[in-house]
């Protein structure tokens, strides 16, 4: 029920087991309660949690506080007290690496600040960082990134993980090991705490891992380098006095890279409005490149822009060329500058947006949420010019995402009360309609 996101499914057998005098395990409940989060369904993820402990199921300590953090609970008395009982679970017993790596992913998105915790927490990590499995250190990784509270930890991370990639000692079994090695990385630079040898292991396995599906697929970079680029089926060129192309572009064309220019209207590759930018790249190069067509590497695409948006796309044209984008986008090699028009006149000082975001898909035109909870997200930016149009202020500002959360700079220039011009998701319906004078 939870990989098919058929939480219904998941309710009702709930329901059938208890009607048959069978008790559930919290492992049950678990799977139930994902199953809600993942189809937006909260209220009854968390009607699940509290029908659990009216049941007396026995849970561990990091059951409540995760819970809340996979449905986005928003009750801060409520957070408070399932991490105070959490800590003195620590104190009173040690808990399995899987509950503490759960635990201090829970705590970072639900956005806690406790020293107490921390201190707990890392307490019992620190001992034993080599025997965790690398997806758990990446969650580890996310907690201590984002408390601030333990920069020492992603040191012996980062040392750990070296010598288990220097040694072979990664094993095959471990799921998602490629997106695990990502999260640390992008942990540590948030964190400020990159190790350069760890980097250099880094872009080394994803160098292999990459050749090996090239390979597979006939694909490598070197059998582009030798002569063998892909020559699009349409002609590309860029209309510099054309301030708005209708169709997409091709600025650079490199042999495992391309930058491709989304004009507004535009969809990347979410397959929710006609116009696809995936589709477009297919055509283009006669289905000849595998990676267009995959979309659990999101088609080649390194990043978004959302439909309204215009601006350069990185795409990749092999899996060498994504995965070593991935790691330099994880480690802030790839700066992604924007300029953005946006309400009222802009503080010159405000130089940051710092605040975590979550996505809801139970709010209407499903958005992202600044503020207090979610993932740790840095918006930079420069004011350029203060405008106004009758009696309407303006600002002109240039961005640059440190992460690159979805909607974060919309998301973020709302919640600092600076919303996007023509944002009809993150403003009032009224300020949107009138935003139509300005474009």
């Amino acid at each position: 029920c939870q990989k098919g996101r058929q939480w219904q499914h998941g309710v009702v057998l709930l329901a059938r087991m208890l009607h048959s005098a069978v008790l559930p395990s919290v492992v049950t409940f678990n799977s139930a309660i994902s199953s809600c989060q993942e189809c937006g369904q909260l209220e009854h993820g968390l009607q699940l949690l509290w029908d659990a402990e009216d049941l007396g199921i026995q849970t561990s300590a990091c059951l409540t506080p995760w819970i809340f953090a996979v449905l986005s609970v928003c009750d801060p008395e409520a957070i408070h007290s399932s991490f105070v009982d959490a800590t003195l679970q620590l104190r009173l017993a040690p808990q399995e690496l899987r509950e503490l790596s759960l635990l201090w992913w829970s705590s970072s998105m639900l956005g806690l600040d406790s020293r107490s915790f921390s201190v707990e927490v890392n307490k019992q990590i620190a001992p034993q960082v080599p025997h965790v499995r690398v997806d758990d250190l990446a969650l580890l990784a996310w907690g201590a990134a984002s408390s601030g509270t333990a920069p020492e930890l992603l040191v012996a991370m980062q040392e750990d993980v070296l010598s288990r990639l220097d040694l072979r000692g990664v094993r095959n079994d471990e799921a998602n090991i490629a997106e695990s090695i990502l999260a640390i990385v992008w942990a540590c630079t948030f964190a400020c705490q990159l190790n350069r040898r760890f980097l250099s292991a880094a872009f080394k396995f994803f160098e292999k891992t990459g050749f090996s599906l090239d390979t597979a697929s006939g694909r490598t970079s070197d059998f582009l380098l030798e002569g063998h680029v892909f020559q699009p089926s349409r002609k590309f060129s860029m209309d510099l006095h054309n301030s708005s192309p209708c169709e997409p572009q091709i600025i650079i064309d490199l042999p495992d890279r391309c930058a491709v220019f989304k004009p507004p209207d535009w969809e990347v590759c979410n397959f929710f409005t006609e116009n696809q930018l995936a589709s477009w790249l297919q055509t283009a190069w006669a289905h000849q490149i595998p990676i267009l067509h995959d979309a659990s590497r999101e088609f080649g695409f390194m990043h978004r822009l959302d439909v309204p948006s215009s601006g350069l796309i990185l795409v990749a044209k092999t899996f060498e060329g994504y995965l070593n984008m991935q790691v330099q986008l994880a480690a802030g090699l790839i700066s992604r500058d924007y300029v953005v028009l946006c309400h009222g006149w802009i503080c010159p000082s405000l130089a940051e947006i710092k605040a975590s975001v979550n996505w809801r898909f139970d709010t209407f035109d499903a958005q992202t949420l600044a503020g207090g909870q979610g993932r740790p997200s840095l918006t930079n930016l420069i004011l350029t010019a203060h405008a106004s149009k009758k009696q309407d202020a303006v600002s002109i500002i240039a961005v640059s995402i440190v992460t690159g959360r979805r909607h974060q700079i919309r998301s973020h220039l709302s919640h600092v009360g600076h919303p996007v011009i023509r944002d009809g998701i993150y403003s009032a319906s009224n300020t949107s309609m009138h935003d139509l004078d300005f474009c």
